[in-house]
Parts: C-alpha cells; structure tokens; sequence
C-alpha cells in the first residue's frame, strides 16, 4: 500500500516539511507542470520538487500533462510517472481496463524446447479466454476484495476475501440487499449503527448506483477500515472493490494527536501549564472587543512577583521554578470561569477580568494575596512568603489591548516604586502620563 501527496505545489505546501511526512509519492500539480515547457521558473520548480522527493526517497507522479513538450521535459528531470488528457481522459474501472487491454498487446510466450534442438520457438499470445482464467485466478488470491453485482443487484462473481468479508454464510449469487440485511443481523462484515436496518436502506439508496463511480470509507465490526470503490456501468453492472486502509487511520489518528499536542504546546507556558504570552494578547484582543460589542466592562491587571530573584538567588531555580507553579495554582484558585490568566514572562502574568470593573478586580486581587500569604511556598522555610505587585487598568472608548495592557504596566511600576506588595489602578491614559512622569522625575 503506498501513500500519495496529492496537488503538491499549492496551498500551504512545503519542500522543507517533506521529509516529516510519511508519504511514497508526490503529486506534482498541473499548474506547475502545465508551464514546464514554456516558463524557466516553473521548471525550475518541478526540478526542485523531483530532486527533493528523490533524496527522500519518493516517486513523483506530474499532474495534467497535455502536449508532447511537456512529456519531454518531464522524461528529461526523470519524473518517474505522468498522468494527464495527453494518455486518456478519466475512465471508470471497466472502461479503464478496456482501455489498457486495447493498447497492451499480450506477451508472446517462449515454447520450451530441449537442449539439443536449438532455440525456443515464438508461440501465439494466449487467447482472451486464457488471459481472463488466469485473471480470475489472480483475482483469487489478492488481497482486495473484488465483487461484481448484476443489473438486478445480485453478485455475479466475488474472490475469496470479497465473500470471506460480506457473504459468508449465504449462496452463491445474494443480492446486494441481502448481503446488508445480514451483515446488520449477524453483526459481520459492514458495520451497521442503524437499528432499523429498512431505514438505514432507504438512507442508503438515496446515493446507491445514482452515480457512475462512488468512493468512500465504512468501518468493519472486526475493527478494520475499508475503501469503498463501486464502478457502475451504464448497462447495469457494478464492480465493487474494497481496500484495507486501515493502517491509514491509525496514521491519521496519530498525525491528529500530534498536531493536537503541537498546537496546545503552541500556545502554553511550559512550567505553570497557563496560556503563554502569544497566546495570552491574542485573547486579550478577542475579549476586548467581544466587551466593546457588548458593552461589558473589561479590566486587566499585569502582576509581577516581589523580590523573586532573591528565592533563586538563595534556593536555586528550581525551588523558584516551584514557587512559579504555586503561585499561577493559588492564583488561579480564585478566578471565575471566563477569566483568563496568562504567563507573559518570568515572574510577569497578566489578568484579564470579563464584565469585571476595578472594584471586582481589586477583590479579586485581594482574595490572591490573602491565599498566597497562607502558604509556605519555599520547602524548609517557613518563615518566607510570596507576595505580589500589579497595576489594573479599565478599557476605555478607544482601547486597544495594547494600550489597555500598557497602561496597567505604568501602573505595576508605579505599585513597586512604591514600596511592593499592593495594587495600583490606573483610571486612564492622561493618569498613565502623569505616573510615567513622576517615574522618570523620580529616577
């Protein structure tokens, strides 16, 4: 089973991510190799792509070719295959194989001779009677289950494992309906959810033989995974073929995980486990203007623990690292569901309050400091304690979370150039002025 990289070129593809993905073949897309004859830069590009994925391994298959010139070029970067209106327009199974039987004459077969007479004599191909013996057999024991229904639905001909998945237990020739009827009874082979086996074939009929060729996914009761392919002629008969994809879906699922943990790794602080400080300001501009929409209050407090270098200077950075910890738990102990709290740098967090003034802020703050001043945060030393500044800032008509945010960190200086462990408020840009002023006067 090989895995292909369909369209590559377009979207958010990447050469330098190739070699993270575990695929076989990369699908070059038409809308590069449309201009590989005629545009130095587009062939350049395949060129690229051929060499990359030949380093890694992988074939190449090029997309839409449709003159002779584009063919050359391709031959000459050893694109391994091509696919495109130059060879064939799109074809259904049977048609697909009628094609090929056209333009593929038969091997001739050497006929044994013995030693002494000389070399073996040519033989006449074998006659389409033969080829399809030998085909049935070959059907036989692949495996990919293979079933053919006639017009009137019931199965004509099924290798081993197409009857070995759906029919055992019935004859020879059942009907479509009657090969879903005991799969839902018995439990075996499709997978039926529906416990109204006549409405789920209603359901079903709706997509049923109404095109010319369906491809899809259904789960097996044994836990496989199977690709669906039914080709339906236009005189009745249907081809059904069914592949086991289920090594894909364990590959699927794990590729989901991965993102999954790559994204929450994306967006949090690593130590304290809190939104880290992308994500933190992304937030920020998200619930400021949900607030300015709904014209909710909004209020954020940029706090910053006191005197922290003195618990790593005395205790090492791991015993910081833990009072890090404790102190984001104890803080987030008090907050509401909807209040955010993220890590923005060392011992630096940011407090956002949804539909919260300065009054809720300031309790919220208060209940903070009363549980951390509870707790012993360095292990063998009772006596110390952690506390914290914070500067608090209201959103006003014209905000944005940058100067929302900036506004309450003129008023965290404030709060420790004061004398530590309390908060200061900051009503609006003017005051914020005015407090940088006396900062910077004072310094």
């Amino acid at each position: 089973m090989l895995l292909a990289l369909d369209d590559f070129g377009t979207g958010y593809s990447s050469l330098s991510s190739l070699h993270q993905w575990p695929v076989d073949v990369i699908k070059i897309d038409r809308s590069f190799v449309s201009q590989v004859d005629t545009s130095p830069h587009h062939r350049v590009l395949v060129e690229a792509t051929m060499l990359v994925a030949r380093s890694l391994g992988m074939k190449t298959v090029a997309e839409g070719v449709e003159t002779e010139a584009q063919s050359e070029v391709l031959a000459t970067l050893r694109c391994d295959k091509v696919q495109g209106y130059l060879y064939a327009r799109p074809l259904g199974a049977l048609q697909a194989t009628a094609w090929l039987l056209e333009r593929t004459p038969l091997p001739r077969l050497e006929a044994a001779a013995p030693a002494d007479i000389g070399p073996a004599t040519p033989v006449d191909a074998p006659s389409r009677e033969v080829v399809a013996e030998r085909l049935l057999r070959h059907l036989d024991d692949t495996e990919v289950a293979v079933g053919l229904f006639d017009p009137a639905e019931r199965l004509a001909y099924a290798n081993h494992r197409f009857r070995q998945a759906h029919c055992q237990g019935l004859g020879p020739t059942p009907s479509w309906e009657e090969i879903m009827r005991q799969a839902h009874q018995q439990r075996n082979g499709l997978l039926i959810n529906d416990p109204d086996i006549d409405r789920w074939l209603a359901r079903v009929r709706r997509h049923y033989r109404r095109e010319p060729r369906r491809v899809f996914e259904s789960d097996f009761t044994d836990g496989r995974w199977m690709r669906v392919t039914e080709e339906t002629a236009p005189d009745g008969w249907q081809l059904c073929v069914l592949s086991d994809v289920t090594p894909l879906k364990v590959n699927e699922a794990e590729l989901r995980r991965a993102r999954d943990a790559a994204l929450a790794a994306s967006i949090t602080d690593p130590l304290t486990g809190l939104p880290n400080r992308r994500h933190v300001f992304d937030r920020l501009h998200e619930l400021l203007a949900q607030a300015t929409q709904l014209r909710m209050p909004l209020t954020v407090a940029v706090i910053d623990i006191d005197l922290f270098k003195q618990i790593n200077d005395s205790h090492g950075h791991a015993v910081g690292d833990s009072a890090l910890v404790g102190f984001a738990r104890t803080l987030g102990s008090v907050l509401r569901h909807g209040d955010l709290l993220g890590r923005i740098g060392g011992e630096e967090f940011l407090l956002v309050l949804a539909n919260s003034g300065r009054a809720g802020a300031e309790r919220v703050l208060a209940q903070a400091r009363a549980a951390l001043l509870a707790e012993t945060p360095v292990p063998g030393q009772p006596q110390r304690r952690v506390n914290f500044s914070a500067g608090m800032a209201q959103a006003q008509a014209g905000d944005t979370a940058d100067t929302l945010w900036q506004r309450a960190d003129r008023g965290l200086l404030a709060a420790k150039a004061q004398g530590r462990g309390r908060d200061l408020f900051v009503d609006n840009p003017d005051a914020a002025a005015a407090l940088m002023h006396r900062l910077l006067k004072a310094g």
